[in-house]
């Protein structure tokens, strides 16, 4: 599956799970098979100065072509 933010994207298999909440995804820390990073946006701070490394809005869909 393609998971996209405003500012990238990364390829990773999908688990859906009820696990987790409905609208919600969760990309573990150190997963090895996508860097999460390509998702943030280097723009976006929080209060104290610091990326935004959580809470990034992103869709997920199939990949196409």
């Amino acid at each position: 599956m393609c998971v996209r933010s405003a500012v990238g994207e990364i390829e990773v298999p999908v688990t859906i799970t009820a696990d987790i909440m409905p609208g919600v995804v969760s990309l573990p820390h150190g997963y090895w098979q996508a860097n999460a990073n390509a998702l943030t946006d280097p723009k976006v701070l929080d209060d104290s100065g610091n990326a935004v490394l959580n809470g990034i809005r992103v869709t997920v869909a199939l990949r196409t072509g």
